[in-house]
């Protein structure tokens, strides 16, 4: 089973991401047996906010998340899958979209190579 996270953020003002590693460390705590997955700013030097989404990335691995080798466009943009587990079963995550759209969305997911 697969649990999907929105987003997990801290002010810009905050010195430490601690509050956001210990949601992250409850979360999994929360919810064994199942992979927790959050959609990532893909990395791109040419984005605006390029070194962000490089320590967002290494902030994640840190805290026990792996880059699970898919792009999902997703309202709101395209996005890099992280996930709990190496290896995440695509279809469990689709039925999250399912159930949090009532049905009325799918989403594209497609295998990149890492």
């Amino acid at each position: 089973r697969a649990e999907k996270i929105f987003r997990v953020g801290r002010n810009n003002g905050s010195p430490s991401r601690e509050p956001c590693s210990s949601i992250l460390k409850f979360l999994r705590k929360k919810n064994p047996g199942r992979t927790v997955i959050l959609n990532v700013e893909p990395l791109d030097p040419e984005a605006e906010n390029a070194e962000e989404r490089v320590r967002r990335v290494r902030f994640y691995e840190k805290n026990g998340f792996f880059d699970a080798g898919y792009d999902i466009d997703e309202i709101g943009g395209k996005f890099r899958v992280f996930a709990t587990e190496k290896c995440i079963d695509v279809d469990a995550y689709l039925k999250v979209f399912g159930r949090m759209s009532f049905g009325f969305w799918k989403p594209k997911i497609v295998r990149v190579s890492k």
